[in-house]
């Protein structure tokens, strides 16, 4: 996986953070599991542990980079991969902060 240099850091106040990575089993392929309300744990470089809450999704045109800039009132952190193996759309995963 990897984060989008464009997008914020996990540790700045109302964050929008854009991790990215291949929707296969070793990488975003799991995501097809989850469901509102689950929590996805990162941890950073530096040891550092965040959990976030799964709350939406969307479907988006892989031409469609907004998400990387948009503004947010909350820590947020934004999953990006292929609508399923080989698809050219993208599965936009939404999460807020909650530890």
């Amino acid at each position: 996986a990897y984060w989008a240099n464009l997008s914020d850091s996990i540790f700045q106040k109302n964050s929008n953070t854009v991790i990215y990575a291949h929707n296969q089993k070793n990488e975003f392929g799991k995501l097809k599991n989850i469901n509102i309300g689950d929590k996805i744990v990162v941890t950073t470089d530096s040891g550092n542990t965040l959990v976030f809450e799964y709350f939406s999704d969307n479907i988006v045109d892989p031409n469609n980079s907004s998400v990387i800039f948009e503004e947010v009132d909350v820590s947020r952190l934004v999953l990006i991969t292929c609508n399923g193996v080989f698809s050219e759309d993208r599965r936009i995963l939404y999460a807020r902060l909650v530890d």
